[in-house]
């Protein structure tokens, strides 16, 4: 039996979407941290290219998130 009091269930465990606005809210309250991360990924990022061999050329690239 669901948890009836999480914000994310209506009455009767039904689900429900989250207010739009406050998702909205909660990202603009986050965003600073986010380009935090953001610049060091692209750190790393551009560390491991330099590393890869002169000429190197995949015939396929994955992202990992």
């Amino acid at each position: 039996m669901p948890d009836d009091s999480s914000p994310l269930l209506a009455p009767h465990g039904v689900a429900a979407l989250p207010d739009k606005r406050q998702v909205a809210a909660s990202f603009s309250r986050a965003a600073a941290s986010y380009d935090a991360v953001a610049e060091l990924q692209r750190g790393v990022g551009e560390s491991l290219l330099s590393a890869l061999p002169e000429g190197f050329s995949p015939r396929r690239w994955g992202d990992l998130g």
